[in-house]
């Protein structure tokens, strides 16, 4: 997993997962926390979803976005 922070942007959490109901489950819990603690966490977005095989086994590349500006 990999967080890259730009105060003047965005949060970016990338990462891997062996099922994508794992990604599924952490964009929808950033989601659920902004409705309640920081309204910034629930305009996380979905950047990509990629899968690929590694060692026999499929596995999902994914990113996050969480923009600190409200987009237009």
């Amino acid at each position: 997993s990999r967080v890259k922070f730009d105060r003047e942007d965005s949060l970016v959490l990338s990462g891997s997962a062996t099922d994508p109901k794992l990604f599924d489950n952490l964009i929808d819990g950033i989601r659920a926390t902004g409705a309640t603690s920081y309204p910034q966490f629930s305009r996380a977005r979905e950047l990509y979803r990629t899968a690929r095989v590694e060692r026999g086994k499929q596995v999902w590349d994914f990113a996050v976005t969480i923009p600190f500006q409200e987009t237009q």
